[in-house]
This record gives structure tokens, sequence and C-alpha cells, in this order.
């Protein structure tokens, strides 16, 4: 699931708005506009009380991952609360397990202070009605919707599904009498049945639940491709997957010579040397944009370039295409330049795999 909206740092932790997030403060909005007369004001407390509540629990497991030397590349804030991504992930079932359980700490701790230190008569809870605790503006309903907002994050982080802590909770412990890739299979088929009580759930009592349950579906696909292609390609390296048989131009060449090279081979973007060094890459959307111009390669070409090594692992370079959005790399060995690699033939490369190993 890809964030789009770069929000800042908290603590060194980047945090994006997802997508999804959009959608769910559509419904909060709506909810406050039919049920408040303060609506614009009270629209605002419940979204910042949601996103502050989400906060915190990445922040619960961004301390701890730090604590036991865990990079997070960054915090996704999504419909499904937040969703952290690792820099690189650790090989440890058992700091897993507490990095996880962090964020369920933070949420009880919240919920414990709160109902300790609050005079709550007849309090209950209700999943569609927690906008309701906002119709009168005092403080104590204000911090009962604090308190409501925790306890929906931690019931719906115990749901064994992915992305939930849960979810990674139980991957971690199965991890410890098995492989990765085979518990995380395990937990996306305890996934799938989880679905479907959301979808006849939704069906029954709530269209929002049918929209959860859709994520819950798609994060659970993304989560067990990731850890097939992961593990496939545990210990292979860019030479095994990289082309070697690829055209290279000069600085000083035209245009119209690649174009005529892009029409009668599979190749879509090109290295470019001069003198036996690299001096830039031509990608497929500058050449395309340019095609009719009567110009040199020197004038559209990119001058930034990002080698990769031929022993580097191919799973540094999976999430390189992942992390970066970049498809194609020259390749490096010993400083000279022995081929490429993109998102193409990588993609082609696990399907292989796949179909032999799986």
């Amino acid at each position: 699931m890809k964030a789009n909206l770069y929000l800042g740092k908290v603590f060194g932790m980047k945090i994006k708005l997802h997508w999804t997030f959009y959608i769910l403060l559509l419904w909060l909005a709506i909810q406050q506009l039919i049920y408040t007369t303060n609506s614009l004001l009270l629209m605002f407390l419940a979204i910042s009380i949601v996103f502050l509540s989400v906060v915190l629990h990445e922040l619960g497991h961004y301390l701890v991952a730090k604590k036991l030397n865990i990079k997070f590349e960054e915090i996704n804030i999504s419909a499904l609360g937040g969703i952290h991504k690792y820099e690189k992930q650790s090989n440890s079932p058992k700091e897993e397990l507490l990095v996880e359980i962090a964020g369920l700490l933070v949420n009880i701790s919240i919920i414990i202070f709160l109902y300790s230190f609050m005079s709550l008569n007849n309090y209950n809870f209700n999943f569609f009605e927690i906008h309701k605790n906002l119709l009168n503006l005092t403080i104590q309903s204000s911090l009962i919707y604090v308190l409501n907002v925790n306890i929906l994050l931690l019931v719906f982080n115990l749901i064994p599904v992915f992305p939930t802590d849960a979810g990674s909770i139980l991957r971690a412990i199965l991890t410890l009498k098995t492989n990765r890739l085979k518990a995380t299979t395990i937990v996306s088929k305890i996934g799938f049945f989880t679905v479907l009580i959301f979808v006849l759930l939704g069906l029954i009592y709530n269209m929002l639940l049918l929209f959860i349950a859709a994520l819950f579906l798609l994060e659970a696909y993304n989560e067990n491709e990731f850890a097939k292609h992961v593990t496939l390609l545990k210990e292979r390296t860019v030479k095994d997957a990289m082309l070697t048989n690829i055209t290279t131009f000069k600085p000083q060449d035209y245009l119209h010579n690649v174009v005529n090279k892009l029409v009668v081979s599979t190749e879509t973007d090109f290295v470019i040397k001069e003198n036996g060094l690299v001096k830039g890459v031509l990608y497929h959307n500058d050449i395309v944009n340019n095609s009719t111009r009567k110009i040199k390669i020197k004038d559209v070409m990119n001058y930034n370039v990002e080698f990769i090594n031929a022993e580097d692992e191919l799973s540094k370079v999976y999430n390189l295409f992942k992390k970066k959005g970049s498809s194609f790399f020259p390749v490096i060995q010993n400083q000279k330049l022995v081929g490429a690699i993109n998102s193409s033939n990588l993609n082609e490369y696990l399907l292989l795999l796949s179909r032999l190993y799986l």
C-alpha cells in the first residue's frame, strides 16, 4: 500500500498519509455533520484524536525498534491505522514480537489511565456510535472519545490479519517453529476467513466493514507476495538476474538513433557511455516525450546515475525498486559496466523462481 502525502517527522520517524485515510476522514466528517451542530470544530477534534492516537501507537513500535537497532523507513497512516515499513526487516522473530507488542501496550496504557482517573457512569462502547461521544463538547466527552478510539485501535489490532499487530505477532510466533514464508502464508489464510466474517457483518450491520474487508484482503495479498519474493531472492545476487546484452549510446549521438533502436528491440532504457565511463541514463519516458525533436542525447539524458554492484543481494535491489520507484539501474563490477537491471526483468526472474521452487 503506497502512501501519497509526506507530513513530516516525529522523533526522526517519517510519517506519510495513505490515500485510504482520506476515506476515513470523509466518514468521520459525515458522521459529525449528521449528528452535531458544531460540525467543523467537532470534526477537527475527532480527526485530531484519531490521528494522534494512531501516531502514538506507531511511536511505541518505533521506539522499541530503535532500541533494538531496527530501522523504520516510514509510517503510513491509513484507514487501517498505522502501517510501519522497515528499512530492513529483522531476522529475529523475537525482536519482531517485541516491536509489535509495543504498539498494543501504548493503547492499553492510555485506556487504563483514562478509565482509572475518569468518572464513567453507565459507560458503554459502540463501534458505530463513537462519534456520539462528541455531541456535547466537554472535557469529559472528549476524553471518552479518546478512550473509545484507543479501545477501537486495540480491538482492531487484535484481529489476526495483516497489517494489524496481531497478524505480525502471530507470524513472529509461527516463525519460531517454521520459516517466515510459511508463517506469512498461514496468517494470510487466517486473514482470508477473517475477511469473510467482515463481509458478512458488513452486509448485515454496516457497509463500512466491507471497505475494511477489502483493505484487509489487499494487504494480506501484498504481505504474502512480499514474503514470497524476499524468500526467493535470499542469497541471490544481481548478476543472477541482470541484463548482460545491453545497448549503449554516447552523449553526442542523436536521439533518433535511440528511437530506432527502441522500435526494433525489447530494450526501453539505455546506459550512456563516453570513453569507457558511464555518463548517465536515458529513460523510456524521456525518449518518447522527445522522439519528434532533432536533439542530441546529452540534452535529455539523466546525469544523476545510481549504480548497482553485480555482487549486491537481489533483495536489496527489490527494495530499491519499491522504495524509489526507479525502474532501471546500470550494474558495475570492479568499476566496469557489466550490464543493467530493471523492474521488468527482475519480475520475470521472480516469476521463473516461483514456477521452479513454489
